[in-house]
């Protein structure tokens, strides 16, 4: 079904990870129109082979869509699952400009890391983002993009508040990676302290996603990330939003009755992964979503009973807002 909107936040169907692709037609604007990427989900083949339920990676998506443009790219914050399927989107479209959460040229203190053989797998991904990461602040940067924090860079009609992190955690993060590139020497395979240091960046880093604040024409779609209940305690801003995409993928730590009264969403987007993995989609939260009166959406196709039934393969939800300011919503089959 094709309907005239002017407005369109499409959540993708990556599998495990999250990718949201935000346009705006606007015929005053370079293109014709403003696109935002934010977050890629993995760049793992794996994720999207042998699988019956509408999966695709987002530059596949962004393809279909004949997406021919990107001008802000968005990394929530750096995990496997929302940055590194962002090389093969900049692949196809190089951004005018990259938001991410940390100081803009911290990337510069980082390098390649060597994966030793027989690295954990959770150790082994969040390495492979640490790279990703780079990489990606790299070419922005070779190919004449900017690298920004809460810089703007967006339409006027359109509004986006950066809500989080907090800056204290933001702060401790960035320590903490510049420790982890400190110690280890150059062409030397990572040792035990430098996995160690690992583990404790890959554990703290949902809290420091960027806590988005979209708004369009009075609608609002708040976007968190991976953020967990802990990483909304210092937001400074109000957190009601009509459209709010669940934090960290439906988990248990990632809504409490206090902040789903904050959000009071009329809306829900759950990117859990069809295996649910890392127990994504928890019951619990669906059943406080569901008794709040919030319509549940999903962007893969998870069996939580009697929440998920009837979902059929598709490859991801869109909100549109059509030319005379009503909002339609569909799976994209």
């Amino acid at each position: 079904m094709k309907k005239n909107w002017k407005f369109r936040m499409s959540f993708i169907n990556v599998g495990n990870g999250d990718a949201i692709l935000l346009e705006m037609k606007d015929k005053s604007l370079q293109n014709d129109s403003f696109v935002m990427l934010i977050d890629g989900g993995s760049g793992e083949a794996w994720e999207y082979e042998n699988n019956d339920t509408g999966r695709l990676r987002a530059a596949e998506f962004l393809k279909q869509q004949n997406i021919d443009h990107i001008d802000v790219l968005v990394n929530t914050h750096i995990h496997e699952d929302h940055t590194c399927g962002l090389l093969d989107v900049m692949k196809q479209n190089m951004p005018r400009v990259f938001w991410q959460p940390f100081d803009r040229k911290l990337w510069k203190q980082m390098k390649p890391l060597t994966i030793p053989d027989g690295m954990g797998e959770s150790e082994r991904k969040f390495t492979a983002a640490l790279n990703a990461y780079h990489s990606i602040c790299e070419k922005v940067e070779e190919q004449g993009g900017k690298i920004a924090g809460k810089d703007s860079d967006i339409p006027s009609e359109l509004k986006i508040r950066i809500l989080g992190p907090s800056t204290q955690l933001l702060e401790e993060q960035e320590q903490r990676i510049k420790c982890l590139y400190q110690q280890i020497k150059p062409n030397k395979t990572l040792d035990d302290r430098s996995i160690k240091r690992i583990k404790e960046l890959d554990a703290a880093m949902n809290d420091v996603s960027l806590v988005l604040l979209v708004e369009y024409e009075g609608h609002t779609f708040l976007l968190p990330g991976d953020t967990q209940i802990t990483g909304y305690h210092r937001c400074n801003e109000e957190l009601h939003a009509e459209i709010f995409k669940v934090g960290h993928h439906g988990q248990v730590n990632a809504l409490e009755p206090k902040l789903l009264y904050a959000v009071s969403p009329k809306y829900a987007i759950i990117s859990a992964s069809s295996d649910r993995r890392y127990e994504s989609a928890a019951p619990g939260i669906l059943q406080m979503l569901h008794d709040f009166g919030t319509k549940m959406y999903f962007t893969d196709v998870p069996k939580v009973p009697p929440y998920t039934e009837g979902l059929i393969p598709h490859e991801g939800v869109a909100f549109e807002i059509m030319q005379d300011g009503s909002m339609f919503v569909r799976y994209l089959i």
